[in-house]
């Protein structure tokens, strides 16, 4: 699945990596409402990469969900 994709891209830049475990929350919420997967995602994209602009923007999905 996705998040096998993004566990062999270690040579991605932290941005990157961010921006991937954003999108694969995205994907989740939405096109297969799955919420209670998304939150994973996007909470390892803060957990992460807090000081990149999608591990600020996972936060703020996960501040919306409250």
């Amino acid at each position: 699945g996705l998040g096998d994709v993004y566990k062999r891209q270690r040579r991605w830049r932290k941005e990157d990596r961010a921006l991937f475990l954003y999108k694969i929350g995205g994907i989740y919420s939405s096109l297969l409402n799955n919420p209670e997967q998304a939150v994973k995602y996007w909470q390892e994209a803060v957990k992460r990469y807090p000081n990149t602009a999608y591990g600020r923007a996972a936060k703020d999905k996960l501040y919306e969900l409250r």
